[in-house]
């Protein structure tokens, strides 16, 4: 089981000092508990239990040093041309690339939008530093409108457009059933025991509630599983993590109430995050009475330290709150969920993406954070979390700034990234380069 991409909205944060700054216009409330790509490295939790915090470490050596203090490389072009936004995945040898867009036009009333997405397929092996081309896509396909998951065997990419696999060793497509989801928008996918588990909350779909869904690709048929509904926590984002026991799943929810107050009418907000976890067996149970729930919790991370939750934004529901400012992430337990703030990184007041190398986590930063002196952090810096010693370290900047549109992959023992042009990037740790 491992986690993998999705197209779901990405990031998390904590805070009760953000509860202050909106009591104003609202009460939030902690909630109780509910009832009942591969583009990272393949944890080595997965395989074992009770995976320690911090992991342990090969030989005793510092793994982590040898990443930050990486270099960047450019990459050679793929016979696709430079594309932005397409979907990326690691297969264990090569870099999938899929579909994305040539640039942006801007439209007669002064609107500017996205080219329409290609169907390009294409393959890059960092062992030979060369891409081949693929079968192209059976319909077009833009990371910001796609979800993919790699299964071990295939790439499958589900969109609005279609539903089909991708098979590397032969570079052919095939279609595959569509999910029985109302929505592919915001949709958080992962890889779980041979199976694809699909969640996500549609917000035009009454009454709202999360839907989920289990894909067996050896049957190609879905299953739906929703989770149960909790009476008062309206659900509103469902992003997932795999580990060895299970799906975990991150409901988190809103519910507002009105009522009259000195002739007008005030509205109280209660909000929280309830955890539960999918079993093998497709059974569901509750996780975690005491996950804090006033953090955003958005692209989970299954890795050899436990389940890491980034730095993002403050959460209480449908709410207006404060900029995230000296925000850190989260470190769980993968089997009970029990967990510990994670030192504040350099880049956490960014939004930042992760990545896992196996070793280390890395840091991307998606803003700028402007200070007396100028720009202090920009798109495209990096900062690396050593699990040894618990500390966080700058590590190079990219040449350019990133494309966004998708994070970028753990390619085995490089960073495969996107700058802001389509031009593939490598980042890769000292002990790597040659």
């Amino acid at each position: 089981m491992t986690a993998v991409r999705s197209c779901a909205g990405r990031r998390a944060a904590r805070t009760a000092r953000s509860a202050a700054a909106v009591m104003a216009v609202m009460a939030v409330m902690a909630a109780v508990a509910g009832c009942g790509s591969a583009d990272q490295a393949e944890p080595a939790a997965l395989a074992r239990q009770g995976p320690p915090i911090p992991p342990e470490v090969p030989d005793g050596r510092d793994a982590a040093t040898p990443v930050a203090a990486g270099a960047w490389r450019v990459l050679p072009v793929s016979p696709a041309g430079p594309l932005l936004g397409p979907v990326l995945a690691w297969d264990g040898r090569e870099v999938l690339q899929v579909g994305g867009v040539t640039g942006q036009v801007r439209q007669p009333d002064g609107a500017i939008v996205d080219r329409p997405p290609r169907t390009d397929s294409v393959a890059f092996s960092p062992a030979d530093h060369r891409w081949r081309r693929l079968d192209p896509a059976p319909f077009p396909v833009a990371a910001d409108h796609a979800v993919s998951v790699w299964t071990g065997r295939a790439l499958i990419v589900l969109t609005a457009h279609g539903a089909a696999a991708l098979t590397p060793s032969s570079g052919r497509w095939h279609p595959i059933a569509a999910p029985p989801i109302d929505i592919l928008d915001g949709v958080s996918a992962v890889r779980s025991a041979g199976r694809v588990v699909l969640a996500v909350t549609p917000p035009a779909v009454q009454p709202v509630r999360t839907q989920v869904a289990v894909y067996d690709p050896d049957t190609d048929r879905w299953r739906r599983a929703d989770p149960p509904v909790i009476p008062g926590h309206d659900p509103m984002d469902s992003p997932l993590v795999a580990t060895a026991d299970g799906v975990v799943l991150f409901s988190l929810w809103s519910h507002s109430t009105s009522h009259a107050d000195k002739g007008g009418t005030m509205i109280t907000t209660q909000s929280g995050v309830d955890v539960l976890r999918l079993t093998p067996d497709v059974r569901w149970t509750t996780l975690a009475s005491d996950w804090p729930q006033h953090e955003t919790v958005a692209g989970p991370l299954l890795t050899d330290a436990g389940i890491i939750v980034p730095a993002g934004q403050i959460w209480c529901g449908a709410c207006s709150h404060p900029a995230p400012f000296n925000e850190h992430g989260y470190l769980a337990d993968p089997h009970t969920l029990h967990g510990r703030p994670m030192p504040h990184g350099p880049l956490d007041d960014t939004d930042p993406q992760i990545v896992w190398t196996g070793r280390a986590l890395i840091s991307l930063s998606q803003a700028e954070v402007g200070g007396p002196k100028g720009v202090l952090i920009t798109s495209g810096d990096l900062a690396v979390w050593n699990p040894t010693t618990d500390q966080w370290a700058r590590a190079a900047r990219s040449p350019d700034r990133l494309d966004h549109r998708v994070t970028p992959v753990w390619a085995g023992h490089q960073l495969f990234a996107l700058d802001a042009t389509g031009r593939p990037l490598a980042f890769v740790p000292a002990a790597a380069k040659s």
